[in-house]
Formats: C-alpha cells, structure tokens, sequence
C-alpha cells in the first residue's frame, strides 16, 4: 500500500512539473514576442543613384534599430543597411542604399529579394515576408521576349532587333554552352537592350572622365548577376550577343573562376562563339605576325595596355582556342577536362598538362608551329625581331592586309561616320577579363582601324 501511494505521488508531482514547464514556456513565448510590427514595406528603383527601401512599423516608440537584407538572384553574398529609426507619429522610415559607386554597383535589369527586420528594445526582432524586386531603368518603359532560360528586355521600336538577340543568344547556349562545354543546365540571363550609346552609358559602372570621353561601351556581362547589357543599334548585334553569351556560359562551366582565367583564353573562347567574327582582329593577328611582336601566352594572363595589343589578343586567342578544339584529337573532350581541373582549384598549366598533354608554353609551340612560325623562344619574344628575320605568314584563314614596306594597320576612312558601318558590317566581337570589379573588359573595337583607335575606341565587356 505504501508503495502505491509512493507511485502516485511521484506521478503527481511529475504531472505538476510538466503543468509548471509548460507555463515557463508560455510566458517566455509571450515575452518574445516583438513590442513592433512590421507593417508595410517596399522598394523603388532610383536609378542610376540607388534603391529606396521604405517600411512602416507598428508601435514606433518601442523601435531600437531596422536593417533592411537584400540578396540579388544569382548572386551569393547577401547584402544589408540600415533604415533610421521611424518617425514616432508615422512609423515610417526609409533608406537610399547607393548603386553607383564602383564598390556598391549594381547593374539594371537584376532580379532581387528583400525583407526588413525591426528591433524592438526588448531585444525582439520582427521581420517582414521577403518581397521580390526588380532594379530597372525607369527612363524608358521596358517590354520582354522569353526564350527558354534566356530573357531580352528592350524598349520603343526594335522588337524584331530584339528577336535577333535572342535567336542569337539561344543559338549560343545550344552550340558552346551544351554542344561545346557539355553543359546539362544553363543559368537564367537577362539580357537588357539599350538602343544607343547614350542611353546605355548611364547604366554602366562608374569610370573616369578620361575613360568616359574616348571609350564606347557595346556589351558587358555581369555573369554572377545573371546580366548583359547590350547596344541594340550595333549592325553587329548578332555576333555581340553570341561573344557576351559565351562568357557567360563560360562562367557556367568554370564558376567564379572566369574573373582571373587568362585573358587569351576568356576572349579566344568568346570569339570562338561569336556568330558574326571581327575580320579585324585577324588583321592585326596577322600585322603582329609580320612584325615580330607576338607575345607568348604565359605573358596574356590579362589584358595588355596597349590598343594595338589588346586587339591582337582576341585574334590569337581565337586562333589559339580553334587549334585545341578543332586541330587537337578529342579536343572538345579535352576542353571540358581542363574547366574540370579549373573548377577544382588547379593552374593553367597543370590543366593542360593533364587533358591534352602540354603546358601553355607547349600549346604555344604546337600552335605556332600550326601556322607556319618559328619556335618560340623563352625570354626573347616580347622584344621585336630584326627587319630581315620577321616572318611574313599568312596564318590560318587570317585575310593578308594590303602592305606597303613596312607592314601598316588598315587604314582610317577621312570620314570616320561612314567607315564605321563597314567595319562593323565585316563581324564583330569581343569582351575580357576583370578589372576592379565583377565584369568583363570588353570589345575594342576601332572606326575605320587604329588610327580612330586614338580618337574612340568600342569595347563589349
């Protein structure tokens, strides 16, 4: 009997312990419950200069401090800033979070989701739904064509332009991003159509005036935002939209490393995929040539400084990427080996090595000796060769400029307006690699060859 009535006191006192824990749990839960309450929010596009993010709180005296939390689709570092603290009679607040400035920029066109959390002074938070956002231009009224994983936004009278870009850049995804990295999936992209230079130059990142005054910007692709911007009076759009696809695409295969892939690499592979090739850069391939001033790939890890260079690079990376794909056996194969060896951390030199058997100092015999030139020598080549040892080769398919003595780049129209169609009707092409920020540098693209280079240079980043 003793035993039993034991047994039932423990069961009681256990039952009066569970009543107990659950009241310390019910008054802990409503003592966390947050003194505010998010009441309405919302976002407003102030481009170029930034984002209003607003919000209106319930019980604005009991507010200590409110962020707002911001991620852009496709990106991976989530960003935040904070709002002042409400207006006691209103309980509003609001905060203009800058996008032009080079550290803070972020192009038009990305797809974002936000929410906003207010601290009460108890310690509490209270946090709103997440809203999706969309930072656009407002200057114009924006229309979209819809292709698969590929989006073209655009504005006034240039559907049918816009059709072409999108053709193009659906073309490109099937024949380099499936076809030639053996991509299953591809990433969404928006591609934004601005009609004109000036229209565009607004929604660029921020640059010097120097930079402002002779540099036309065609093309540049913010890969890691899902992005390209594109000038859609270009004749060449075509063959822009499949070069900014293929870096794209090759941010696809590679990840975050395309921003410090080798310059000859990046722009070879993207002019490999251009629909519509500049005849350009095969002339100034072929003047360097002539010259004895080709540099070795071990010295192209990124852009050179020099106009005339940088035009040459996307010819001789073209050559370079068409060697190992279309000359070498298996070459897509061994392509797709080396993004594997990249996407696990490795060097180009041990890429290579590893899928086709040769460093970058060996793909550059092999490929020299393709068209016809001497073997390189190490430390030697960036110096010019004498007159009498400079090679005159035709490399490859490369047209041969007319030559005079020494060899001249193509000459410049007196009337650079009408030199530019004609140019651009022979191809186009071109971005690179990254320069103090999340972009590709893009075409150079000269009017009526390097003597307008001087004057005003088009670059596809």
């Amino acid at each position: 009997m003793r035993a039993r009535r034991l047994a039932l006191l423990g069961a009681l006192l256990a039952l009066l312990a569970l009543v107990g824990l659950a009241g310390v749990r019910n008054v802990a839960a409503q003592a966390a419950q947050p003194l505010v309450t998010v009441e309405e929010t919302g976002a407003e596009s102030k481009f170029p200069d930034g984002i209003l993010f607003n919000v209106r709180v319930g019980n604005p005296e009991a507010v200590k401090a409110v962020t707002v939390r911001f991620t852009i689709i496709g990106g991976k570092v989530p960003r935040y800033d904070y709002l002042p603290v409400p207006d006691p009679l209103s309980g509003a607040s609001e905060v203009l979070v800058r996008t032009s400035t080079a550290a803070q920029y972020i192009p038009p066109g990305v797809l974002m989701e936000y929410s906003i959390e207010v601290e009460d002074t108890a310690g509490n938070t209270a946090t709103s739904a997440p809203q999706q956002f969309v930072f656009d231009d407002p200057r114009f009224k924006w229309e979209e064509l819809n292709q698969g994983d590929v989006s073209i936004r655009y504005y006034g009278p240039v559907q049918k332009r816009a059709q072409t870009v999108l053709e193009a850049a659906n073309d490109t995804v099937e024949r380099i991003g499936k076809g030639l990295f053996g991509l299953e999936t591809v990433s969404p992209v928006r591609l934004t159509l601005y009609n004109n230079w000036s229209d565009m130059q607004t929604a660029l990142p921020p640059t010097s005036r120097t930079q402002r005054g002779e540099l036309i910007t065609e093309g540049t692709t913010f890969s890691q935002y899902g992005i390209i911007l594109l000038i859609a009076d270009d004749p060449g759009v075509r063959g822009l939209a499949s070069h900014e696809m293929t870096h794209f695409l090759v941010h696809d295969a590679i990840g975050n490393l395309d921003a410090v892939l080798s310059v000859w690499m990046n722009e070879g592979l993207a002019e490999y995929g251009n629909l519509e090739p500049s005849q350009v850069y095969e002339q100034y391939l072929t003047l360097a040539i002539q010259r004895g001033t080709l540099k070795p790939l071990t010295s192209l890890t990124q852009m050179p400084g020099k106009s005339d260079d940088v035009i040459v690079v996307y010819g001789q990376g073209r050559s370079v990427m068409e060697y190992l794909i279309e000359r070498e056996p298996n070459g897509t194969e061994k392509l797709r080996k080396v993004f594997a060896f990249l996407r696990q951390g490795f060097g180009m030199d041990h890429a290579l090595t590893e899928a086709y058997g040769f460093d970058r100092f060996g793909l550059d015999q092999r490929w020299r000796a393709s068209i016809g030139l001497p073997p390189l020598i190490l430390n030697t080549q960036d110096t010019p060769l004498p007159e009498a040892e400079r090679p005159v080769v035709k490399p490859l398919t490369i047209p041969e400029p007319t030559v005079s003595g020494e060899p001249q780049p193509p000459a410049a129209s007196a009337q650079p307006s009408a030199a530019q169609p004609e140019e651009k009707s022979a191809g186009s092409g071109g971005c690179s690699a990254m320069i103090g920020g999340p972009l590709d540098l893009g075409m150079w693209l000269g009017l009526g060859g390097l003597a307008a280079l001087v004057a005003v240079r088009r670059l596809r980043l």
